[in-house]
């Protein structure tokens, strides 16, 4: 039963490497090739054996994988990062089945397949001469030697034999390998970050952001720039262990073609019905080129759940919008995606550079009447973003209509401040954009927000908390 686990496994990783249609692209041209892909797949994982010199009698030792390491082994064994983040090591991800129904169907468990890699770890430490091992410690005790290696030693009474690395003499080691022509003093001073304001800028002296930059600017300066300039990618993922990034380029772009599709009858007719095969063509050939990026055990959830209510609030979506225009005479039905602000805050001072905020609009509809912006979500809306959208449009932040549309609840949703309700600290005004502009470029470092950091992807590197 396990066997024809992990051969069910391999067939299903295997698919997906052959893109949205699976094993069918093998049948077409290049036939050669997607066999190939498929050997390199089983090929996976081959690694260095051993390290040997020209003289095979003064070989050492040997690195090898904790279950191959037990076998037929009698001299020393090395073990690198023997950590609680390395070992024991988490299976796989992207695998067909939850631990629950792994347990029903008579499979190894994730909890047996860790308790299987400890025995092995066991059996490699005792069919060794002497064993060397190496871990890495964090001065607050984040990332320390396997809990389990700790129980081993405290069981059978085992001390460190030499602390290698530690925290008296961490500096002079960086300093005499990294520094050694430099002035450099290490310390925690130099966490502050300085700008180059020359290397953001471009020849006309302008500094090129989008929406969500001003937001990340706004909320953490040093976000920005580990997020922006240091293109840092964040790690976070949804509860059904795939990004809800995914999900949402996956939206934005079915609606953008409904969108084009149906636009002239709304120019015209101000006809707003949406074709229901169209729309369940277009979301299963975009879900479907995104395969490889969401694990194989939610294929029926997207199939069977999420597919059919996307279906549906999407045709909703056109439907509540003819509502809400109420029979006004549309003149414009599309995204925006070319629209560009230039922002005078430096009243013409041209020590400081301009900037330039380039925008991608979802949907943005205008009438005799009005203008709406309508932003598309699978998840949270960002405070200040839609803000920054009708400053691009007419200037004034509060001059066009924004609507948030969740296309997993369907919920449509107006933006607008209440009668004599105060502007929350989120809410970004042309004046306060214009501050934010200025404090940025004034400010000599990228400044760490002076509030709670709440849950950001980046606080573990940023460690504010501790400096």
């Amino acid at each position: 039963m396990e066997k024809f686990h992990e051969v069910i496994f391999n067939i299903k990783s295997s698919e997906k490497l052959f893109g949205k249609r699976g094993f069918k692209e093998i049948f077409k041209k290049d036939r050669g090739k997607h066999i190939y892909t498929l050997l390199i797949k089983y090929l996976e994982g081959i690694e260095l054996k051993s390290v040997e010199n020209e003289k095979k009698e003064n070989f050492v030792g040997i690195i090898k994988k904790l279950d191959e390491a037990r076998l037929n082994f009698k001299n020393q064994s090395f073990y690198v990062d023997i950590t609680n983040k390395n070992f024991p090591i988490n299976t796989e991800k992207n695998k067909i089945f939850t631990d629950e129904q792994l347990k029903i169907l008579g499979f190894m468990t994730k909890d047996e397949k860790i308790n299987l890699q400890k025995y092995r770890f066991y059996q490699a430490l005792g069919n060794s001469k002497e064993n060397i091992i190496f871990y890495k410690k964090e001065l607050d005790g984040k990332i320390k030697k396997s809990i389990f290696l700790e129980e081993l030693m405290m069981e059978y009474g085992i001390k460190l034999e030499n602390k290698l690395i530690n925290d008296s003499n961490i500096t002079k080691m960086i300093e005499e390998y990294f520094y050694k022509e430099k002035d450099f003093e290490i310390s925690n001073q130099n966490f502050g970050l300085k700008k180059d304001l020359k290397k953001l800028s471009n020849e006309d002296n302008q500094i090129s952001v989008g929406a969500y930059d001003i937001v990340n600017i706004n909320e953490c300066q040093y976000k920005y720039f580990l997020k922006n300039i240091y293109k840092l990618k964040e790690t976070k993922e949804s509860n059904y262990s795939g990004s809800l990034k995914i999900l949402g380029t996956i939206v934005h772009r079915v609606l953008e073609k409904i969108t084009d599709k149906i636009y002239y009858k709304i120019i015209k007719e101000n006809n707003f019905e949406v074709d229901s095969d169209f729309v369940k063509k277009t979301l299963q050939y975009e879900i479907l080129k995104s395969k490889m990026n969401y694990p194989a055990y939610i294929d029926l959830y997207f199939q069977k759940i999420l597919m059919p209510a996307l279906e549906k609030n999407i045709e909703e979506f056109y439907k509540k919008m003819k509502k809400e225009l109420n029979g006004e005479k549309v003149k414009t039905f599309f995204g925006e995606k070319g629209k560009i602000y230039i922002s005078d805050y430096n009243k013409g001072n041209k020590t400081k550079p301009d900037f330039i905020i380039k925008s991608r609009m979802d949907l943005v509809v205008t009438t005799e009447e009005d203008t709406y912006i309508i932003d598309y979500k699978t998840g949270n809306a960002t405070d200040g973003q839609m803000d920054i959208y009708s400053i691009i449009l007419s200037g004034d932040s509060e001059k066009a209509k924004k609507y948030i549309y969740n296309v997993i609840t369907g919920n449509l949703e107006l933006q607008k401040l209440k009668k004599d309700e105060k502007i929350s600290k989120n809410k970004i005004t042309k004046e306060k954009l214009d501050e934010i502009f200025n404090e940025f470029v004034e400010s000599e470092n990228y400044e760490r927000t002076e509030s709670s950091c709440g849950n950001c992807e980046y606080k573990n590197i940023c460690r504010k908390d501790v400096i």
